[in-house]
């Protein structure tokens, strides 16, 4: 008992550990809204179109509130119709925009494709769209321009060179009612006849070999029967795929004006390239290939018909390639 009393003693003598204190870089506790700031939520929508709700897919709890910094990759269920908002986990309705270089401005109808997988950002207001890779923030700068790309939502024309691109097509020729330009981006766009519905149009593409229209018909391609005005076409390819009879024509009532085509191949055409009614126009800078063997042009092959009505055209520095008649005039 001495002996284990001595030790007792001893250890009691022993000076005691001060109390440890810590720097300022030493990781302390930190308050909820900082643990979620800066994390990736993943949501998946089961709302309607533009009011858009979503839970949580990653069990974090967001009960808290909406932190600036926080991220969201959001899945779409149904394709927006125009501005929109997402309320995620009920923390409140938040407007959805895109950045375009000089503000930011809401997503209109079809940026927000269903099944598509949208990464947001909350930056104290609004969720801002981030994923550049999705093209939203292009479409949306280049309608700011006037500029209504076939490929853009809602029109999401293919260019796949299978797709049917009709619909597609005119729907976004149809949107541009205040003038504009209808782009064609690299691809080619399988079409029947695409009706013109809009006057100061420029159908514009990004090269005579590279944005090119394809018809699958054996009526003509483009086509106009209201007397539209100021419309140009520039940098497409049109090929009739050996079994269209011409490219572009107007109908005899057609009595718009200025028309402008520039820079455009015409190739494989049963009949003729180009069909012009109308007063003031200009073909310039194009070339003309007849359908069929490059060796055999066909009998009936023309590069440019001058219609009945036509008047005040200008016909200059074209290149028309195995044609057996390269301008036919029949006009009264």
């Amino acid at each position: 008992l001495f002996v284990l009393f001595c030790c007792v003693t001893a250890a009691l003598a022993q000076p005691l550990l001060p109390r440890q204190t810590y720097g300022p870089d030493f990781p302390m506790r930190q308050s909820y809204p900082d643990l979620i700031t800066n994390l990736t939520h993943y949501c998946t929508s089961t709302s309607a179109a533009n009011t858009y709700t979503c839970t949580v897919d990653n069990g974090q709890d967001l009960t808290y509130a909406l932190v600036a910094g926080q991220e969201y990759v959001f899945t779409v269920t149904t394709t927006n119709t125009g501005a929109s908002t997402l309320n995620p986990n009920g923390l409140g309705a938040i407007p959805i925009q895109v950045f375009t270089g000089t503000g930011l401005v809401a997503v209109q109808a079809g940026d927000l494709p269903a099944g598509k997988q949208i990464t947001l950002r909350y930056d104290g207001s609004v969720f801002q769209v981030l994923n550049p890779e999705s093209g939203i923030a292009t479409c949306v700068a280049e309608r700011a321009q006037g500029i209504y790309n076939v490929k853009c939502p809602p029109y999401l024309a293919k260019g796949d060179g299978v797709t049917s691109d009709t619909a597609a097509i005119e729907a976004a020729e149809a949107a541009i009612t205040a003038g504009g330009v209808l782009y064609f981006p690299p691809g080619v766009y399988v079409v029947t006849q695409l009706n013109i519905s809009s006057s100061n149009v420029i159908w514009r593409g990004a090269g005579m070999y590279t944005s090119l229209l394809r018809s699958t018909a054996t009526n003509a391609m483009i086509f106009s029967t209201i007397p539209h005005v100021n419309v140009a076409f520039e940098d497409l390819g049109f090929d009739g795929n050996n079994v269209n009879v011409s490219a572009y024509t107007d109908d005899q009532n057609y009595r718009g004006g200025y028309l402008r085509i520039e820079r455009c191949r015409f190739s494989r055409f049963l009949t003729v390239g180009l069909q012009i009614r109308g007063s003031h126009f200009i073909v310039a800078h194009n070339i003309f290939e007849a359908s069929g063997a490059y060796s055999v042009p066909l009998v009936a092959a023309r590069g440019i018909d001058i219609l009945q009505g036509a008047k005040h055209g200008h016909i200059h520095h074209n290149r028309l390639r195995y044609v057996t008649q390269g301008v036919q005039g029949i006009t009264d």
